[in-house]
């Protein structure tokens, strides 16, 4: 009974804390998403500013993965959840795009269902604060079956759930700690399952499954090569059934996961980002040897959220810190282990993992060089992550030596390694005082030192009383939690729920004006950032995410330079070529060409002229004015194509650079013939006499009516991709990937029914993988133990 005391006490302090944290969101009614941001510099609701917040609203430059992907995506699956559909497809990025199967979408994460009774901004907020919660309490299953004593556990648990790690990714990437929290909870598992099997097993499966459900696969990369490490580190000590049940735990998560994994890993198999080179990545996010110093000082550098980040890179990807205090126990923890010691894996693993961040040929090598499949396009910083959990795991353990052990020797070691660092961090700080120019940089270093100078001081001071143990242990975790307090109060952002993607003018009106097929584009400085229009239910040519349809952007690629083909395309991003003028908009004939094939109804940019541009400035007369507000003018672009429609004939074109050559050649007229790359030997006839009319278009499902005087060659600008099926009249007809990267379908002279219906064979091997894992599960459950 007093285990479950522990439990609910350790809880309740992690809320307390939690909720002290997110404190605006319970008494202010503010909300942790950055909507402050959005409004202040987002098109187009910078245009349109509050009267309250002329300049916009007070906001900190972080979180704009958050307003650029994982939110409008959360609201896309959301809607066709409550729908009752399975959130498989998004039509409204790109040309159509994978859903369920763009990694970060989490659709299957155990607190989805969250959204489905709540308000999605609450569901986000409590999802987000929840984060500190179920990180400390994991590591305090772990720790606790480590045998460690109450204390130290409470100390490690505290610290891990709120190391600078975590702090900087609960708002960046919404899911990324969900992946990585559950490695203690799974490591738990592992040691349970030497007392309670069935604990054991369940705690890996879940631990596994929770993981990969929350879409972060980097973090659950590392928590199973950890996993992985450490069972081959007790391989000798742990019963052959013991290894046995370990396996089949790790196997069995997998395939529960499978509904999630299977669509993803085909996704990925079409995506730019399996292609890309990703050198540019470890030339960035490798760090330099300088940067140890955030281990001590996160902010050394500066701290966006101030407006003073100095540093290279963004400045979540570079975030080793788990605390001052931890990080002496830690030191200390290492001078006492020796070599041969069980606790020295966590020296080790700390080691490697420090090793493997930082610029050096072992990290070139093992990262890039060796092209290890999925590790070589990952950014290599975040690795750290590992360095942060072995790092709380070893503070624990110089807790728990700090209370009982007598040997004073292990004290001067640590305490002098980290005083001999903190005096050459100082010097340092004092030379560029006495250098005009690094004057300001020395202001800031020495500011942001200050801290954790002191904390050191306050551990060093307590360590010297470690005989009055409620003292020694009241100091040691109470400046834990106020040095963690404090950062994340620095650090995180809080906004209004009413600048949560509000509607503007020329929004609304967009949306009035397409009929919910129909494409639009943003040009210039009033541009719509990617995705927005995912959020409002737009449909662009544009999008933003992680996971995108390859070809599609190797055509959009391609439509920027020259008709080029490369396979060395943005790994994320697929925008148009931009252009600031409304007279120029159509003299790119690349340009031109993308927004008329992909049906781009609507163009819209700002009703005043560019600075740099004298008037008159007239549009071209493809484009007609049809509203403006004196702060945005929409035109109607003419000449864009129908989303569907029959040609008059096709070519045949084998490699990449022939296809794409062809379908940008300005001879090539794409309303009159397609561009295939497989013969369907089909006799077509003039187009002339045919119609094409949509007439229903649902994100998993678009019907198309026809009428033909002869056989036709129906072209629909939506992407080409696997898992789309036709339907002729309820019968299924073969589906052409058509110039580079759409749709194409023979159809027969009459009058016809053509759907086109979304239904990935990935999706139920996937569910078929999670039906034999939960099989399996039970399986084992009651076959294999007793």
């Amino acid at each position: 009974m007093k285990r479950y005391y522990a439990h609910i006490s350790i809880l309740v302090l992690l809320c307390g804390v939690t909720g002290f944290i997110f404190r605006s969101y319970f008494l202010m009614g503010e909300v942790p998403f950055p909507s402050n941001l959005l409004v202040s510099y987002y098109q187009p609701w910078a245009s349109y500013p509050d009267p309250e917040y002329p300049n916009g609203p007070p906001n900190k430059p972080m979180g704009f993965d958050n307003l650029r992907i994982h939110y409008p995506l959360k609201t896309l699956a959301v809607d066709e959840l409550k729908k009752g559909h399975l959130p498989l497809w998004n039509p409204y990025a790109f040309s159509g795009n994978p859903l369920l199967a763009s990694y970060q979408s989490a659709i299957f994460h155990p607190l989805s269902w969250l959204f489905l009774i709540l308000p999605q901004i609450d569901a986000w907020s409590l999802i987000i604060m929840l984060q500190p919660v179920f990180a400390g309490f994991f590591m305090w299953l772990f720790l606790r079956s480590l045998k460690l004593s109450l204390w130290p556990c409470v100390f490690g648990s505290l610290s891990y759930a709120l190391s600078g790690f975590f702090i900087v990714w609960w708002e960046e990437a919404y899911m990324s700690t969900y992946s990585a929290m559950s490695l203690p909870l799974i490591l738990f598992g592992f040691e349970k399952i030497k007392q309670n099997k069935r604990i054991g097993l369940l705690s890996i499966v879940i631990g596994i499954v929770w993981s990969i459900m929350s879409g972060w696969f980097q973090m659950t990369l590392y928590a199973g090569l950890v996993v992985a490490a450490r069972m081959l580190w007790q391989v000798k000590t742990l019963e052959r059934s013991n290894i046995l049940l370990i396996v089949a735990g790790c196997i069995l998560g997998v395939l529960i996961s499978g509904l999630h994994l299977v669509p993803s890993y085909e996704a990925l198999m079409q995506a730019a980002r399996g292609s890309t080179d990703a050198k540019y990545l470890f030339d960035g996010y490798l760090l330099q040897a300088q940067e140890l110093v955030k281990f001590i000082a996160p902010d050394y550098f500066g701290n966006p959220a101030v407006y003073n980040y100095t540093g290279e890179g963004f400045y979540y990807e570079r975030m080793g810190y788990f605390g001052v205090i931890p990080l002496v126990l830690a030191v200390f923890a290492l001078s006492a282990i020796r070599i041969k010691d069980k606790e020295s894996f966590w020296g080790y693993l700390l080691l490697l993992a420090v090793i493997l961040a930082f610029k050096n040929p072992v990290s070139w090598f093992f990262l890039y060089t060796m092209k290890v499949p999925i590790i070589s396009v990952l950014i290599p910083s975040r690795i750290l992550y590992i360095a942060v959990f072995s790092g709380t795991v070893l503070a624990s353990y110089g807790l728990e030596w700090a209370m009982f052990a007598k040997k004073k020797i292990h004290y001067i070691q640590a305490f002098g390694c980290i005083a001999i660092l903190y005096a050459y961090i100082w010097y340092g700080i004092l030379q560029n005082f006495s250098t005009a120019s690094l004057v300001s940089t020395a202001i800031i270093q020495m500011r942001n030192m200050i801290l954790p100078s002191g904390m050191a001081v306050i551990c060093f001071a307590a360590c010297a009383m470690k005989r009055f143990r409620p003292i020694f242990v009241g100091i040691i975790i109470g400046t834990t939690i106020v040095g963690s307090v404090y950062f994340a109060q620095k650090y995180l952002y809080f906004s209004k729920k009413v600048y949560v993607f509000p509607e503007s003018l020329v929004l609304s009106e967009l949306k009035n004006r397409t009929t919910g097929h129909e494409r639009i584009w943003t040009f210039g400085d009033g541009a719509f950032e990617s995705n927005i229009a995912t959020q409002f239910h737009l449909m662009s040519p544009e999008g933003y995410d992680s996971i995108y349809i390859r070809r599609y952007g190797e055509l959009v690629y391609a439509s920027k330079y020259d008709g080029e083909y490369s396979h060395e395309i943005d790994r994320a991003d697929a925008t148009l070529a931009s252009e600031s003028r409304i007279d120029k908009l159509l003299d790119d004939l690349y340009r031109t060409k993308m927004i008329q094939i992909l049906g781009v109804r609507y163009v819209a940019g700002f009703t005043a002229l560019p600075k740099d541009i004298q008037p008159p400035l007239y549009p071209p007369d493809e484009l007609i004015p049809v509203w403006n507000d004196h702060v945005y003018t929409i035109y109607e672009f003419t000449d864009a194509f129908p989303r569907a429609f029959f040609v008059d004939s096709y070519r045949v074109k084998q490699s990449n650079q022939d296809v794409l050559s062809d379908v940008l050649a300005p001879s090539t007229d794409l309303r009159r013939i397609a561009i295939l790359e497989k013969n369907p030997d089909l006799k077509i006839g003039n187009c002339s006499g045919t119609e094409a009319t949509i007439a229903s278009y649902e994100p998993q499902s678009v019907t198309v009516r026809t009428a033909c005087d002869t056989d036709g060659l129906l072209f629909l600008s939506d992407a080409y991709y696997p898992g789309w099926n036709a339907y002729v009249d309820g019968k299924k007809t073969e589906i052409y990937r058509a110039d580079y990267a759409f749709r194409a379908v023979p159809v027969p002279q009459g009058n016809h029914e053509v759907i086109f219906i979304y239904e990935p064979k990935s999706v139920i091997y996937g569910m078929i993988s999670s039906i034999i894992g939960c099989v399996g599960l039970f399986f084992v459950w009651k076959r294999f133990i007793h």
